[in-house]
């Protein structure tokens, strides 16, 4: 079986290739990286050797991205009450700081500047917008520095395009392909000979922000000693 070092040392070390970063990161991560099993479901994330990270920085980035009606229970488990096991984590490793990541789209349905402040889960579109709002707020109550940070649409790498997953405007593209594909097997060569028809925003643009600049931007926070408070890590020129 492969270990949970194993698992996130490939992750890692993929990630080194896929953004084409200098090749000493590989070293690095042997001889700084650790792993410990964990779990958002349990309590303190079932996390018991406390006494090794007293003092960290905690990072919680782990959310479910699903949305859908029939999944609201997970979605809550693990974004909002996973959240709270999170928080309890760090108030018993006397963590300096939580930081955790959201989402930009907890604007919901609000229009025009968006700002850094708490939002309202009655203007919410969907479950996953609304567990991320309760989420946040069960962040800022904690009572430790928190950042709280929310990133715009996510894809890949600015420079090589590499992405860790292929999910949000992948799985968009992805859903158009196999429309294409059932057009195609229906009867061949109709895709070319319909005109498909989306309805849009006309004046709307695709809060799309490179994997690299939301990390680079976090990770910035913490290194520059922000202020507790609400980031928004967004491209502020989003293709139209």
């Amino acid at each position: 079986a492969v270990s949970l070092v194993q698992r996130l040392g490939t992750v890692l070390h993929g990630l080194v290739e896929g953004y084409q970063l200098p090749q000493e990161m590989h070293r690095a991560i042997e001889r700084r990286v650790q792993a410990i099993a964990g779990d958002l479901n349990l309590p303190d994330c079932g996390v018991d050797d406390l006494e090794r990270f007293q003092g960290a920085e905690v990072w919680h980035c782990a959310a479910s991205l699903k949305h859908q009606e029939r999944y609201v229970e997970s979605i809550f488990r693990t974004n909002v009450q996973g959240t709270a096991h999170a928080v309890s984590l760090a108030k018993k490793l006397d963590a300096p700081w939580f930081n955790t990541i959201s989402t930009a789209y907890v604007a919901g349905r609000r229009s025009g500047w968006i700002r850094p402040e708490p939002a309202d889960a009655d203007l919410t579109n969907n479950y996953y917008e609304r567990s991320k709002v309760q989420a946040e707020a069960v962040a800022a109550d904690m009572g430790l520095p928190t950042r709280i940070m929310r990133p715009g649409a996510v894809i890949g790498h600015s420079t090589t395009m590499h992405a860790l997953n292929y999910n949000g405007l992948y799985g968009l593209l992805r859903g158009l392909m196999k429309f294409r594909g059932a057009l195609e097997r229906s009867q061949p060569g109709l895709s070319k000979r319909i005109r498909i028809r989306l309805r849009v925003d006309a004046e709307g643009a695709l809060g799309l922000v490179p994997i690299d600049h939301v990390a680079q931007d976090a990770a910035g926070l913490s290194l520059h000693a922000a202020p507790p408070g609400i980031y928004h890590l967004t491209n502020p020129s989003p293709p139209l």
